[in-house]
């Protein structure tokens, strides 16, 4: 137990962590190389999807539109987030810069200093690699809630009127089988 809360250890975890974060660096810098693509950084991209997302919902009619609200406003949160860590006020950053994305300049995102900046102009990109990855790895792991929810869900409706679980249930796309069985 000495060991564990000893100088000693806590140094090798620091240093395990900062070589994994360099490893982590190395391979985006290769990757980014690789590809070759970059994108605004700044949360522009994701404020333009935002709008288009926005755009979108408006043209479905059923609670399919909640889906899309839904990611509309994930996605916002990224230029939100950028604006209050620079001290400025978020809602009126990304109001700005929803209003220059609609007139036409879809590279503004969140400067340095937490207003609306050209970040291509600022020399401000990232990896589009780096961008499609968390976009890829948020859409699995909240297919993954669903699928949880829906388990969930699905499990508490099939009871029968004694309160026993009903076995006679069609798939739902989740895997019922796997919470109750």
């Amino acid at each position: 137990m000495y060991r564990v809360l000893s100088g000693e250890f806590r140094s090798n975890h620091v240093a395990e962590e900062v070589r994994r974060i360099v490893a982590d660096c190395i391979d985006v810098t290769r990757v980014t190389l690789d590809d070759g693509a970059l994108v605004p950084g700044g949360g522009a991209v994701p404020t333009g999807l935002a709008m288009d997302l926005s755009t979108l919902s408006r043209r479905i009619s059923d609670r399919t539109q909640l889906v899309f609200d839904g990611f509309s406003a994930a996605l916002e949160a990224i230029p939100r987030t950028l604006a209050t860590n620079a001290g400025t006020d978020p809602l009126g950053t990304l109001t700005a810069i929803k209003q220059r994305h609609y007139n036409g300049s879809g590279t503004v995102g969140v400067g340095p200093d937490g207003h609306p900046r050209d970040m291509i102009d600022a020399g401000i990109l990232e990896p589009s690699t780096v961008f499609r990855s968390a976009l890829q790895r948020a859409v699995a792991v909240v297919t993954q809630i669903l699928r949880v929810d829906d388990v969930v869900r699905t499990s508490a409706d099939e009871r029968t009127a004694d309160g026993e679980h009903d076995h006679a249930h069609a798939a739902t796309g989740g895997y019922p089988w796997a919470v109750g069985h």
